[in-house]
């Protein structure tokens, strides 16, 4: 029982993570496509990608694939980079 909370937390930690990285994405994304100065109409004619799909990646309420950020790097102009960086 003891580690029970311990199990809690770490789910916890591991949750914000994965919402933080969600919402850093979704600014990125969005940032890309007001730079392009590109309606979301035009996003989707760029990238094949659905515009309910990309509305969705951009207010980071789902997880694109690398391919999925390739496509719409490239449509907005740009590339992708990727760091891993230490949290602390």
């Amino acid at each position: 029982e003891a580690e029970k909370p311990a199990i809690l937390r770490r789910a916890r930690e591991v949750f914000a993570a994965d919402a933080a990285l969600k919402e850093s994405v979704a600014a990125e994304l969005q940032a890309a496509r007001a730079s392009a100065d590109l309606t979301l109409s035009e996003l989707t004619d760029r990238t094949g990608i659905s515009e309910g799909r990309l509305s969705r990646l951009l207010a980071g309420q789902c997880n694109p694939t690398v391919q999925t950020l390739g496509r719409i790097a490239v449509a907005c102009g740009r590339k992708v980079v990727l760091t891993l960086e230490p949290t602390k």
